[in-house]
């Protein structure tokens, strides 16, 4: 069977939350897909970044990239969504080589485990953290779940390495959290999107999780 009849079969959409640098008419702005299948996407901006029926580029930021592969899409649906803007992507033909990077990141994102991996809601809140790798970084939360957190670092931090979250919150427990990064990416203005997908963590440090998480949830 040839690619092009195996991409007329349904798609499943896989739910998360990555990260993205978006370009359009109106310049690269930053966004989140919300889920993602072979054939689109949908991605939420904080500004309007497109209008129905425009061709944009999207830069993903893939586990084994340092680099964002590039995908073209187009905007069938917007909409908006609180203070910013929602939008439903069909991608257009990719070549071969973005197209096996963006399947190999689905499946990544399914867990391996034939699209069976428990759904781990995102909170989005930009909060000041530090980041400890060789160095300790100063470094903003955009996103968190149980499963990891979202961050924008002012320096490229290493794939695969070991990282500490310290989370400090005025009147709070302080919240400290192991993980490794899952993928990095760069922005514009010489930052970087990173994602940690947090260790194993201990009864205690999860139960403070599942609480920080509840508290975001409630604001």
């Amino acid at each position: 069977m040839s690619d092009d009849a195996s991409d007329k079969r349904i798609h499943v959409r896989i739910s998360t939350v990555v990260p993205c640098v978006v370009q359009s008419g109106v310049g690269l702005n930053e966004g989140r897909l919300l889920d993602l299948s072979r054939s689109g996407a949908q991605l939420e901006a904080d500004l309007d970044v497109a209008e129905s029926g425009e061709m944009i580029m999207l830069g993903l930021g893939l586990p084994e990239d340092t680099i964002a592969v590039q995908l073209k899409a187009e905007v069938v649906r917007k909409g908006a969504k609180g203070e910013g803007f929602w939008y439903g992507l069909r991608f257009s033909v990719l070549e071969f080589e973005a197209r096996q990077k963006l399947y190999a990141f689905i499946e990544h994102l399914a867990g391996g485990d034939g699209g069976n991996r428990r759904d781990k809601p995102r909170f989005a809140r930009r909060l000041e953290i530090e980041l400890t790798t060789k160095e300790q970084l100063k470094s903003v939360m955009r996103d968190v779940s149980e499963g990891g957190i979202g961050l924008v670092t002012p320096v490229a931090v290493v794939l695969d390495e070991p990282v500490r979250i310290d989370v400090r919150i005025p009147g709070t427990t302080p919240l400290t959290l192991p993980g490794r990064v899952a993928y990095v990416h760069a922005l514009k203005e010489k930052n970087f999107a990173v994602g940690v997908a947090f260790d194993q963590l201990k009864p205690e440090t999860k139960a403070m999780l599942d609480q920080f998480i509840k508290s975001l949830a409630k604001g």
